[in-house]
């Protein structure tokens, strides 16, 4: 929801109510007043509710009246959006100033200002535009008839989508532009010119999106120097001067031409994957043959090796003369054809020639749209002229001659889909839309999520007035012995430091945890001293999140699961900040209704754009079983499921007020998914490199000891691990030390000891049981003295968000052999001042050889690697991690409560 409030008649709430309707309500308003003793019914409702409710009224009476809620009147000048429209109607300048000058907040994301005429104010329109301005707004939206555009509107750095109709005025920067930021420019009803629209696009350099509509002047649109500017969509008229398109690096291409003699023409536009085609309107009401070689000979041909093409009716009509006309069509490339039309005989041509010259269709969606612009009886005295006084010669003209705009029935379409099927052989779908029915879908489900969002919000009005001082973590699994529980610690710890007034509370399902007993194994298990103990809140709703649970649909079952288990947790205990450590980011949405401040660490995201790639290539992996990845319908569904699942994640995570992630790879996903990169920030996890930087580098290899710590969790690839060992032994030679591997992990459930159990039953089919060990829930100590003694350590799974074992390994002096992708990659097993620090590896086949790499050779060797990766595994220390930590949280904790 967009927050958009101001302080006068033309300033709205979200939807833009112009300044003649507020004296309508006046007298209304006046009558229903209420004394300023009256205490109203929803005082206590929080700001966000508030706002909802003022974007239905005019703003100015949602200020001047106490009717339903006094706090209104502080609630509008903090929004981070203003609007102000005027519609036919003078604009009213004082009530505008008026509204800006009680404006308080400080960072604006959107301000509108649209009006017809500004002769009579030229100061204040440029004031308004430069308080928005000062204000770092993000997207502006100008719609005004001015003469002349002030210089400071060419320099901001902050804006990022703008929006600008002059009606024609010129624009023409005296100055140097610079709009370094800016993405996304609209320009409307602009004159512009080659050199000043050269000089703005130069000072655009991240620009990405340009969009024309009806701009005039131009003549050739150069974007051959804006190398980030993928998206083109220009709209003209029959009046207007087209241009000529120079765009090589573009890759989307939006162009509805018009019927005049100097329409727009491409030139360049060899990066293109996606161009969609359209007429708009006409200048003669007749297709003449210039209009028809300009189209097909040069836009046709320019577009013909694109892979997604969009023709809509009015440019399939033309096409549908062209062809009665003879000219020649190109070959197309196109795999996927859209096509924006009714099914009518003034279309059936040109959508046949076009099937008969795209040999490597796919797909061929078809969507019913009207299309006014080219008269039907102008086609039809063409035929006449073409064919004498029988226009329905031919084949497609006989089967489609009854066939109107709106008395198309079944059996037409049943015609028109079996001319298709014979007129394209590589067509593997057809798509006809049901746009309506969908569009019924959405609007249902919206509407039932804005109801239980609204009355969830209701319930929890007293949660949020009894808020605690205290951070809650959220963290069902308190005894998983994972790097995630290292980081829940190490956070409380680092919190108790930063800010000893704030209690600490963790809401565990564990019910045999209590304050003294988590304090303990914080020490115990990772060496971690806490200031005090912290208070526990047990929670008896933690099936709803587990893997079992669930065996179909696991991940959205186990995130709302979530949202019922935080629920249960915040009717516990409401806290004034939120932090999940577990990353369950359908809770945050939740919290934030509840009042809190909501902060998270991610290890890793939920969906990742990699496992949508792994569905839609039918690759079978943990996440993706074997039955799916084979069948073509089910790995369909899945990749739909996926696809849903991650617009949701998406929305939910962007709720969090600051989102620390643990890795480059997974900063790089979150920033994708959750589109909030300003409040995303990388923080290493805690790994305990002090400690074990402290054992020799010199070590036992009589045997060489080989060592793997993971919990047993199938992403872990304990599997792949054993069978790369049991293969390097088979090649091992007899001469060299026998080496010995161990399994260090911890089970949370039953399914990691049936995990495990089958780990040992394959370690003895392969024959390698007596060299293989297995440590199950293994206490700190234990831990250490195993790395101490290791020469090489394991890690096998795929898009490892971090990897804390492998940074273990290292600063204990075992090399690492870690896969070769995510965070092992890109942030851990890199060389250190040019010396290689470790393995990378995928195969059973590579990892074996990395073994016998690692045992056959020298001590020399080993101990210069070793020294290489406890040097890098230093850049990962608990202590920096609490330093980057505190940096992080302090904005939020330091920052207004509302």
């Amino acid at each position: 929801m967009a927050d958009k409030v101001g302080n006068g008649d033309n300033a709205t709430a979200s939807v833009r109510i112009p300044s003649q309707y507020v004296d309508h309500h006046r007298r209304e308003i006046k009558r229903a007043r209420v004394s300023s003793e009256d205490l109203d019914s929803i005082s206590s409702l929080p700001d966000e509710i508030l706002q909802v409710i003022l974007a239905f009224i005019p703003t100015k009476l949602a200020i001047r009246t106490s009717i339903l809620s006094r706090r209104w009147r502080h609630v509008w000048s903090d929004t981070p959006s203003l609007s102000f429209f005027g519609g036919r109607c003078r604009l009213d300048s004082g009530s505008i100033d008026k509204t800006l000058s009680r404006y308080t907040a400080r960072k604006m994301m959107s301000f509108e200002l649209r009006f017809k005429s500004s002769d009579d104010y030229y100061p204040q329109v440029y004031s308004w535009i430069e308080f928005a301005m000062y204000r770092n707004v993000e997207n502006l939206w100008l719609e005004y008839c001015i003469y002349d555009v002030p210089d400071f509107f060419y320099i901001n750095s902050s804006v990022k989508q703008l929006y600008v109709k002059l009606h024609y005025t010129k624009l023409d920067p005296k100055c140097s532009v610079s709009w370094t930021s800016l993405k996304i420019l609209s320009l409307h009803t602009c004159n512009i010119y080659d050199e000043p629209f050269a000089k703005i696009l130069s000072g655009s350099p991240n620009l990405e999106t340009l969009r024309l509509y009806f701009c005039d002047e131009l003549c050739v649109l150069d974007l051959s120097k804006s190398p980030r500017l993928k998206t083109l969509e220009i709209e003209s008229e029959h009046w207007l001067q087209g241009a000529k398109i120079v765009a090589p690096h573009i890759h989307s291409l939006r162009l509805r031409l018009t019927i005049s003699d100097f329409p727009y023409t491409l030139v360049d536009v060899s990066s293109l994957i996606e161009a969609e085609l359209d007429i708009d309107s006409v200048l003669t009401g007749k297709l003449n043959t210039r209009f028809l070689q300009t189209i097909v000979l040069k836009i046709l041909e320019k577009v013909q090796n694109v892979e997604k093409l969009t023709f809509g009716g009015n440019f399939l009509k033309a096409l549908s003369h062209a062809d009665l006309h003879g000219f020649p069509f190109p070959k197309f490339k196109a795999k996927v054809l859209t096509l924006d039309t009714t099914i009518s005989r003034y279309v059936i041509s040109g959508i046949v020639r076009v099937l008969q010259n795209s040999p490597e269709l796919k797909k061929l969606t078809i969507r019913t749209m009207d299309c006014d612009a080219i008269k039907e009886e102008n086609l039809d005295k063409y035929l006449l002229d073409l064919y004498g006084w029988n226009p329905y010669q031919c084949l497609e003209a006989k089967v489609f001659g009854n066939i109107y705009r709106r008395n198309v029935e079944s059996n037409h379409v049943a015609l028109f889909m079996e001319l298709v099927l014979k007129t394209t052989k590589t067509l593997e779908k057809m798509v006809r839309s049901a746009s309506m029915a969908i569009c019924f879908i959405l609007y249902t489900l919206l509407t039932i999520i804005f109801a239980v969002s609204l009355s969830l919000s209701l319930s929890v009005i007293n949660a949020r007035k009894s808020r605690k001082r205290a951070v809650g973590f959220f963290h069902p699994y308190t005894n998983d012995g994972g790097g995630g529980e290292r980081v829940l610690w190490c956070a409380v710890k680092a919190i108790q430091e930063e800010n000893p007034d704030l209690d600490c509370v963790i809401f565990t399902g564990d019910h045999d945890s209590s304050s003294d007993s988590l304090a303990r194994r914080a020490v115990d298990r990772f060496g971690v001293h806490l200031q005090s103990p912290p208070k526990v809140i047990h929670l008896n709703k933690r099936k709803w999140i587990e893997e079992r649970t669930y065996p179909h649909f696991t991940m959205i079952g186990q995130s709302l699961g979530s949202v019922y288990l935080a629920w249960e947790a915040l009717r516990k205990f409401t806290p004034l900040y939120f932090l999940d450590t577990s990353g369950y980011a359908f809770t945050y949405p939740l919290a934030r209704i509840f009042g809190c401040k909501v902060v998270c660490y991610t290890h890793y995201p939920t969906i990742s754009l990699d496992m949508i790639s792994r569905v839609r290539q039918r690759n079978s992996m943990y996440n993706n079983d074997a039955s799916i990845a084979k069948s073509n319908w089910l790995s369909t569904c899945k990749l739909v499921y996926y696809r849903a699942f991650s617009w949701m994640y998406g929305m939910v995570g962007s709720c969090t007020h600051l989102a620390m992630v643990n890795s480059s790879w997974t900063k790089s996903h979150i920033e994708v998914l959750w589109r909030i990169p300003e409040r995303i920030t990388r923080v290493y996890p805690p790994c305990d490199t002090s400690g074990l930087q402290a054992f020799p580098l010199e070590r036992s290899c009589d045997p060489p000891k080989i060592i793997s710590v993971a919990q047993f969790r199938p992403e872990k690839a304990h599997m792949l691990q054993l069978e790369a060992f049991a293969l390097a032994l088979e090649k091992l030679d007899a001469d060299v030390p026998r080496p010995k591997l161990q399994f260090v992990g911890s089970c949370r459930n039953n399914s990691d000891e049936e995990r495990l159990q089958k780990l040992k039953d394959r370690a003895v089919e392969l024959k390698v049981d007596g060299d293989v060990e297995f440590y199950k829930n293994a206490m700190y100590r234990e831990l250490v003295e195993l790395l101490g003694n290791a020469v090489a350590g394991m890690h096998g799974m795929i898009d490892e968000h971090f990897g804390i074992s492998v940074v273990e390994y290292m600063a204990a002096g075992a090399i690492p052999i870690a896969h070769n992708s995510a965070g092992p990659k890109m942030d851990i097993v890199l060389e250190e001042d040019g010396q290689r620090t470790g393995f990378l590896a995928e195969t059973v086949e590579e990892y074996a050889e990395a073994i016998l790499e690692i045992v056959k050779m020298s001590e020399k060797e080993r101990l210069k690697m070793a020294e290489s990766a406890r040097k890098r595994a230093a850049r990962f220390s608990e202590q920096r991690f609490c330093e980057d930590f505190k940096t992080a949280i302090r904005p939020i904790f330091t920052g207004p409560l509302k």
